[in-house]
């Protein structure tokens, strides 16, 4: 039998959140810098923030390799935190990821969303993340564990969204055919175009209409994806 599978992204797609540390803000991690000897004061702190990680990310949009939290905490602390040890780097970026998660927030109606598309269809979680911890915790606030049959994530997998090896892990994990899955999320290159180079169809979230793809692929809200589906495969 050809098993079908819905592959969701995460951010954006199945939880709402901010990607910008600076608006979001950071005081508990930077109290625990500033026990490690950092001097500056909370503003400062996600600025700099900010800066490794964003010199991480060009270099990681252009070879696709996932970097992780910890290595954008070593090259923070290169520049501001030179005694700190490798020990004491890994638990700030632990505090960091569980500081910001605090502010991801689920997308209600997901769940039994979820819950009921487990009844036909096998179910990924593909999500581009530096965090290994993030996905899962909030999986588990969600409960949809459950519901999921496979998760992947760049930071484990070593590539990021659109590699094509990504999705393949995926597909694999599933045990799916691709002619018969599809892809969903928020981002045209990483959820929309990456997905169908390897013969899945893809909806992407393009409730501003900023895209120009064909309509019937297009919807408002992850809450609109079983009717898309059904339209589309007749």
């Amino acid at each position: 039998m050809v098993r079908r599978a819905l592959l969701f992204d995460f951010f954006g797609t199945l939880v709402d959140f901010d990607p910008d540390i600076r608006r979001v803000g950071a005081p508990a991690t930077h109290a625990a810098a500033r026990s490690l000897g950092y001097v500056g004061g909370h503003d400062e702190f996600v600025e700099q923030l900010d800066a490794a990680w964003s010199q991480l990310a060009e270099e990681s949009f252009r070879t696709m390799r996932e970097f992780d939290d910890s290595t954008a905490f070593a090259s923070f602390a290169e520049a501001h935190l030179p005694a700190a040890t490798p020990p004491q780097i890994d638990t700030l970026a632990a505090d960091f990821s569980a500081e910001w998660a605090t502010h991801i927030r689920p997308i209600a109606g997901v769940a039994e969303m979820l819950e009921r598309l487990a009844s036909t269809w096998s179910i990924a979680i593909v999500s581009n993340t530096h965090s290994t911890s993030i996905v899962p915790r909030v999986m588990r606030s969600m409960n949809i564990e459950d519901a999921v049959d496979a998760v992947v994530l760049s930071v484990d997998h070593g590539w990021i969204k659109p590699h094509r090896s990504i999705y393949d892990a995926a597909l694999t994990r599933l045990g799916a055919d691709p002619a018969v899955s599809w892809f969903v999320g928020d981002s045209l290159e990483p959820d929309y175009t990456g997905p169908r180079t390897m013969g899945m169809q893809s909806l992407l979230i393009d409730p501003q209409r900023r895209h120009e793809i064909p309509g019937e692929y297009r919807i408002d809200s992850v809450l609109d994806v079983e009717a898309a589906v059904d339209l589309n495969t007749g």
